[in-house]
């Protein structure tokens, strides 16, 4: 009985202590506050630690980069470039129809 009692103990520690799968969109969020963080200059404790996790975890997308998890983390950068781009392209455009209604000319 203790011989079993030990041996599932000995599972879950194994099962526990594995790696934490995230999900595309956990990636994606973890991306964007990553990318927020970068050009900040006074980070708190919390903010540090998880810059450097970001950090080995890009450092690490170069050198697995034919694995399934690498290939989401690259996905989940992706994704936010194109909807910073996005977003920056649909600000220039209403910053321009705001201009030809004002009547501002701009040479």
């Amino acid at each position: 009985m203790r011989k079993l009692l030990l041996i599932c103990f000995v599972i879950l520690a194994i099962v526990g202590c594995g790696k934490k799968a995230l999900t595309p969109e956990e990636k994606y969020e973890r991306v964007a506050r990553y990318q927020k963080l970068i050009w900040k200059s006074d980070l708190t404790e919390d903010e540090k630690k998880f810059k450097e996790e970001m950090d080995e975890v890009v450092a690490g997308l170069a050198l697995k980069s034919d694995d399934k998890d690498s290939k989401e983390w690259m996905a989940a950068f992706m994704k936010y470039e194109q909807n910073e781009t996005a977003e920056i392209i649909e600000k220039v455009r209403k910053e321009k129809t705001e201009e030809k209604k004002s009547g501002k000319i701009s040479f």
